[in-house]
């Protein structure tokens, strides 16, 4: 009996630092792909979005609101200073970042959050993790405001 109890505690023990040290590792890994993306209020319309992104795993959307106070959307440079980004920055047309056609809302709501344009950026993170932003210029605000997605693309 007490050799099963044993064993068991043993198990348990086992378990418990293999769970542990998985939920660090996995904490670590989502903060190594992700960026600084609020740094000023974040409009009401963009939080609590329902959509997702699709790669080969599906990613929600989160909100964007960056302190910017120019007439004009940041460059792919700019943004990767407003977020953080030591790496790539790339713009991307709307066309192909939607090309399904999938996104239409989340565009619209970005659309509707700032001045009715939008500029899409891929945000690269080494190998196959990169991020997506979708953002629009809020100039009353003096913020840039949006959506990003991380995507996994294998």
């Amino acid at each position: 009996m007490s050799d099963d109890a044993s064993y068991a505690s043993f198990l348990d023990k086992a378990n418990a630092d293999s769970n542990s040290a998985s939920t660090k590792s996995q904490t670590a890994s989502q903060s190594k792909y992700t960026t600084n993306s609020v740094t000023t209020s974040v409009p009401s319309s963009l939080q609590n979005l329902s959509a997702t992104y699709v790669s080969d795993t599906d990613s929600p959307f989160e909100p964007v609101s960056l302190k910017w106070s120019q007439k004009s959307l940041p460059g792919s440079k700019r943004l990767a200073e407003l977020i953080g980004h030591k790496a790539e920055v790339e713009p991307v047309e709307e066309k192909d970042f939607d090309a399904r056609g999938q996104y239409h809302d989340v565009l619209e709501k970005v659309k509707a959050a700032g001045d009715g344009k939008v500029a899409v950026f891929r945000v690269a993170h080494g190998g196959t993790r990169a991020e997506y932003y979708v953002v629009s210029l809020d100039g009353k605000e003096e913020r840039v405001v949006g959506v990003k997605a991380v995507a996994v693309e294998s």
